[in-house]
């Protein structure tokens, strides 16, 4: 008889409290989002056209041609480039190829040099700027 008096047991999960805290982060990233700075790299892409007017694509003597080999090993205009002197011999050469420069990476490349090698072009301020991928 002892055991018809026991008290049942509430056995329900209240998620009232983790909705709340799920509201708040909401409302907190909706708020923070929009002042966070994204800064991107500016490239400027050719436009196609069907004309047989249409400009021609630049030569290479209007660029600076910088190639990214697959061991790393860096190429201006077919000539070795030291990674630590890449900022200094683009600002020094930027402004003499009004074409910008354009970028060959060979697919094997690593992608820390490939981004070092970006972040160096958009500190030497050379635009615009044109990336090719190398055949194999």
């Amino acid at each position: 008889m002892a055991s018809n008096n026991r008290v049942k047991q509430f056995s329900e999960i209240n998620i009232t409290p983790l909705t709340d805290i799920f509201l708040v982060l909401l409302i907190i990233i909706m708020v923070v989002a929009p002042m966070l700075e994204t800064k991107g790299l500016p490239l400027a892409l050719h436009k196609i056209s069907t004309q047989q007017t249409a400009t021609p694509p630049p030569t290479e003597d209007q660029q600076l041609v910088l190639t990214l080999q697959a061991d790393g090993a860096l190429l201006l205009d077919g000539n070795p480039l030291a990674a630590d002197a890449m900022v200094s011999t683009l600002k020094s050469l930027a402004p003499s190829k009004p074409d910008g420069v354009q970028l060959q990476v060979h697919p094997q490349a690593s992608h820390q040099k490939f981004a070092g090698v970006l972040d160096a072009i958009t500190q030497a301020g050379a635009s615009p700027l044109s990336v090719v991928r190398m055949a194999e």
